[in-house]
């Protein structure tokens, strides 16, 4: 598939998800509520980090596929905190479905 079809879809998607922001963040705490003990409030704050994630990769993301190498640099530093953020977030859902879970751990952003 070409680069800039799948650029075009990111963006999309980013747009999509983000054009009915409390829309998502209430479905990512609602994910989050029902798969681990947290209680609402908190699942609603880890929804909006996520939510400010993604905003933070559809604003650093160029109109076009990037054409320079430092274009390149900061769109493959936002993926990789998206990435790590939500590697971090799969973990501790997982944590909390195990018998052994702390239920007051450290934020997920930094």
């Amino acid at each position: 598939m070409n680069t800039e079809i799948l650029y075009l879809l990111l963006r999309t998607s980013l747009t999509a998800t983000l054009s009915d922001r409390e829309a998502f963040i209430n479905r990512v705490a609602a994910l989050i509520t029902q798969h681990t003990d947290r209680n609402p409030a908190a699942a609603r704050q880890l929804g909006n980090h996520v939510a400010v994630l993604l905003a933070a990769l559809k604003t650093s993301l160029p109109p076009r596929p990037a054409d320079t190498a430092t274009d390149d640099k900061q769109l493959a530093h936002t993926l990789r905190r998206l990435a790590d953020t939500l590697e971090r977030l799969d973990r501790r859902l997982a944590d909390n479905d195990s018998p052994h879970t702390t239920p007051n751990a450290s934020p997920l952003c930094d």
